[in-house]
């Protein structure tokens, strides 16, 4: 029962992994390509440079009977873009590029009560780090400032699968919150002395929500 499922069941709903014996492994990788483009008021089209991105997975679990573990890890946040740096961007002040990657790793152990239900739940660690970079305006020149930062955070995953029949399936899946704090350093270059007491280096600190 079951075999119709591919590993990354465990990501959609781990439950579901209650009802396979044996093992289960899926390991792969998506490309991601975005476009983006800005287009001011008076018609000029500025692109972003948005390279291709792999975040990979791994979904894998093994059956013993009744009980079930399973490990998913993967990249939800993976990708990055740029914009020009010159004067053909008008929003260089508000940002440059920037990078963010998230990286996530759960372990699931369900538990089928009857034959048809089963029942999982699990911890997950996230590792994100994130990277800003953007233009300051200093009047006569423009500088620029790098912030990044990392931080790591827990949460936890619950769901229920059902399968009445054999390959007819209902399934709940819960993901709680992660709050992430994120700690790190602005750099601030080509900074002119008049501006350095307000522009200079130090910590910051910011919180996302996931």
């Amino acid at each position: 029962s079951g075999r119709f499922d591919l590993g990354e069941v465990g990501f959609y709903n781990p439950a579901a992994w209650g009802f396979h014996t044996g093992p289960i492994v899926s390991v792969g990788a998506t490309a991601i390509a975005p476009k983006m483009a800005h287009t001011d008021e008076d018609g000029t089209r500025v692109s972003a440079e948005t390279p291709i991105s792999l975040p990979p997975h791994l979904y894998a679990a093994y059956g013993f009977g009744p009980v079930s573990v399973g490990l998913s890890a993967g990249v939800p946040f993976g990708s990055s873009l740029s914009w020009p740096t010159d004067e053909s961007w008008a929003g260089r002040f508000e940002i440059t590029s920037i990078a963010m990657k998230t990286y996530e790793v759960s372990l699931a152990l369900a538990a089928k009560p009857f034959s048809q239900l089963s029942i999982a739940a699990g911890p997950r660690l996230l590792r994100s780090t994130v990277l800003l970079q953007r233009n300051v305006d200093a009047v006569d020149s423009e500088g620029n400032v790098t912030v990044g930062g990392d931080a790591s955070a827990w949460g936890a995953h619950a769901s229920i699968a059902y399968r009445p029949v054999p390959n007819v399936g209902i399934g709940v899946s819960y993901r709680s919150r992660a709050k992430i704090t994120y700690l790190g350093t602005a750099d601030f270059q080509d900074i002119p002395v008049e501006l350095q007491q307000k522009a200079h280096d130090g910590p910051v600190k910011a919180v996302i929500t996931m």
